[in-house]
């Protein structure tokens, strides 16, 4: 695996936290 593809999956798995999080955030409320 190439450096570039470990740089987009960490990008979208840290996407996916955040989006998860937010989301989160917004049912708690």
């Amino acid at each position: 695996m190439s450096i570039s593809q470990l740089v987009v999956m960490n990008h979208e798995i840290g996407f996916g936290i955040d989006y998860f999080y937010l989301h989160r955030k917004e049912i708690s409320l």
